[in-house]
C-alpha cells in the first residue's frame, strides 16, 4: 500500500491514548509496545478503500460471500436469523463498518454473480456458496472477528 504514514516518536510520550494502549502490557514490554508502534503504517480511507477493491476484484474469480464483521448486542446468539438471513444491523451508522459494507456493495454490483453481498443460508446453499470472505476494516485483538464467528454457526447446520 501506498500512502502511508508513520507515528512520529515525540507523538508517543505525548499522546495519552497511545500511553493508555501501551500501559495494558507489563511495563517490562512498553518498549517493545513503542518499538511496534513505530513500525505501524497508517493509511487512509481512500487509501484502504482501494486496497480492499483490489482485493475483492481478485476473489471474483471464484463466488464468495462478503460479510462485513461487526458487534453484535449481547441479546444476540447467532448471525443468523430463524429464518436464515443475516441478521440487520442497527439503523444508526456504524462509523468504519458502514465504509466496509459500501465497499461490498460496490464490488458486488461491479461483480453481480460471482460476489454475494451478506447473503442468507439459502442463497449460500442455493449458489453452492463455498468461499465465506470476513471482512474487519481493524483487527485489533481479534475479539470482534471472534465473536462474528463464533455467533455464526455453520450455515449447513441450519
Amino acid at each position: 500500500m501506498k500512502n502511508t504514514d508513520k507515528i512520529a516518536p515525540h507523538t508517543i510520550g505525548s499522546c495519552s491514548e497511545i500511553q493508555s494502549w501501551i500501559d495494558q502490557f507489563p511495563s517490562k514490554y512498553h518498549d517493545t509496545a513503542r518499538e511496534l508502534l513505530l513500525q505501524l503504517n497508517f493509511v487512509s480511507r481512500d487509501t484502504y478503500a482501494k486496497w480492499l477493491q483490489r482485493k475483492l476484484d481478485y476473489y471474483a474469480e471464484n463466488e464468495c460471500a462478503l460479510y462485513a464483521v461487526r458487534k453484535f448486542r449481547s441479546t444476540v446468539k447467532s448471525a443468523w436469523s430463524k429464518g436464515g438471513t443475516i441478521n440487520k444491523t442497527t439503523a444508526t451508522t456504524l462509523g468504519s463498518e458502514d465504509l466496509v459494507r459500501s465497499i461490498i456493495g460496490h464490488c458486488v454490483r461491479k461483480h453481480e454473480g460471482a460476489l454475494f453481498d451478506h447473503p442468507s443460508i439459502y442463497a449460500l446453499k442455493k449458489n453452492k456458496i463455498k468461499n465465506i470472505i470476513l471482512i474487519d476494516d481493524s483487527i485489533g485483538s481479534g475479539d470482534r472477528v471472534a465473536t462474528y464467528i463464533c455467533a455464526s454457526p455453520h450455515p449447513l447446520d441450519h
